[in-house]
């Protein structure tokens, strides 16, 4: 057997092989954080969508902050429920932005 094939075979492919095996598995590490935070993001988006249209309905007649109030409980509960994670500014923002999205959609009706 000569040198140059002996370091290829026994030592250079193993290598190459334990490299790449490192490699894909942080590559696959790394794509599972951004799916599973992207598919996240969606969820709550959704959830807090229409949350705050059934509140808008549902308690029409109520105050501004006691609508924001009901919908950010039911937001928290239904994500809870989910195991999707939020922050008190991520909430608020969200729920801001589902109340400005609502108001635009009632005006075009």
């Amino acid at each position: 057997m000569k040198t140059g094939e002996f370091i290829w075979q026994e030592i250079a492919f193993p290598l190459l092989y334990v490299v790449l095996t490192v490699l894909l598995s942080a590559a696959a590490a790394g794509l599972r954080r951004i799916l599973t935070r992207y598919t996240q993001d969606g969820t709550k988006h959704t959830v807090a969508s229409d949350c705050v249209r059934a509140v808008q309905q549902l308690y029409a007649d109520e105050a501004g902050s006691v609508r924001k109030a009901k919908a950010a409980e039911t937001i928290l509960r239904l994500l809870a429920e989910k195991k999707v994670p939020i922050s008190a500014p991520e909430l608020d923002t969200l729920i801001e932005a589902a109340v400005a999205e609502f108001k635009r959609q009632k005006e075009r009706t």
